[in-house]
């Protein structure tokens, strides 16, 4: 632990071997919240309103991670705004309907195989309601 209640890296299980890695040299890697599949890195996880603080110097630092971030943010409000939400019985992640989602492009399998390629990657910017949004972010 550092001084301040921060980890001073990560331990890392390969299944073969295991490596850590510090602080530090996430930091010179450019590593950033998100970056890491369910994973927050210790340089990031000061906190919301950290967060909200340093949100230019993420986005420079990470404009990639930055850009889906704002995409998803955008395209669910534009999403609640067009569709609304339905009741909590039909969609626990308080969000729209199953309908709206398939108007919007969500993975259907029958669609798909009737040449709506684009399927394939609508859903990667569709969130589910407000629970699953925050969860991602």
């Amino acid at each position: 632990m550092m001084e301040d209640g921060l980890i001073d890296g990560l331990e890392i299980d390969l299944g073969y071997t295991k490596m850590f890695i510090t602080r530090q040299e996430l930091k010179e890697k450019g590593f950033c919240r998100g970056t890491l599949v369910l994973y927050t890195c210790p340089c990031c996880i000061k906190g919301v309103g950290y967060a909200f603080q340093t949100f230019a110097e993420t986005a420079k630092r990470c404009p990639f991670t930055s850009l889906i971030t704002f995409a998803d943010i955008v395209i669910f409000i534009v999403t609640i705004s067009i569709y609304g939400f339905t009741s909590p019985s039909a969609n626990n992640m308080l969000g729209p309907s199953g309908e709206a989602f398939l108007k919007l492009g969500a993975k259907w399998t029958p669609l798909i195989l009737q040449g709506e390629v684009w399927r394939l990657v609508v859903p990667i910017f569709l969130h589910a309601g407000v629970v699953h949004i925050l969860a991602n972010m």
